[in-house]
């Protein structure tokens, strides 16, 4: 059984990549009340959008996972 699973801190988008994007989505999030819209922006699992969040959206900048990298899903990738 192939189970899909890919995560990446930092990565609010889902595109498996963390760039610009996802540090100004998490910026523009800031002190928003936690939703099914915004929930990929609380990276410390805190229960809000705050400084420490784009500090860890900053810090991942640059990051990618094995699929992104391969032009491959995560799918194809990751199994269980």
């Amino acid at each position: 059984m192939t189970i899909p699973f890919a995560v990446l801190l930092g990565d609010t988008s889902g595109n498996n990549v963390v760039n610009a994007s996802d540090v100004a989505q998490t910026k523009a999030n800031a002190g928003a009340v936690l939703n099914e819209t915004n929930f990929r922006s609380d990276f410390n699992l805190s229960g809000t959008i705050n400084s420490s969040d784009i500090g860890i959206a900053k810090a991942a900048s640059g990051g990618a996972t094995l699929s992104s990298e391969k032009g491959e899903s995560p799918a194809r990738v990751s199994s269980l």
